[in-house]
């Protein structure tokens, strides 16, 4: 298992960085903790939008949720509009 961490900064991220962002790889399965302000772009240095199968969200805070919407629209505008990750969410 490898673990590469995206992001760490909390509730913004410093210059050059990301907010909350871990992605954990096991063989071909890459599953994104976190998808905090600045992830989404360190994210697609390592791994391909399209190769990630799981993305869990540990609470509903800015800094560890809002890359998801342009995440999102990166799906929409690629060739990759079929391959959607599953995501999990906190309950509420």
């Amino acid at each position: 298992m490898l673990l590469t961490i995206l992001g760490s900064s909390a509730a913004y991220p410093r210059a050059g960085g990301a907010c909350s962002g871990y992605l954990i790889a096991e063989g071909s399965t890459k599953l994104l903790v976190d998808c905090g302000t600045g992830v989404l772009s360190n994210l697609q240095r390592v791994v391909s939008l399209k190769n990630v199968q799981h993305i869990v969200i540990s609470h509903i805070h800015p800094d560890h949720c809002f890359d998801l919407i342009p995440y999102r629209y990166a799906l929409n505008h690629r060739s990759s509009r079929e391959v959607l990750p599953r995501l999990y969410l906190p309950p509420g």
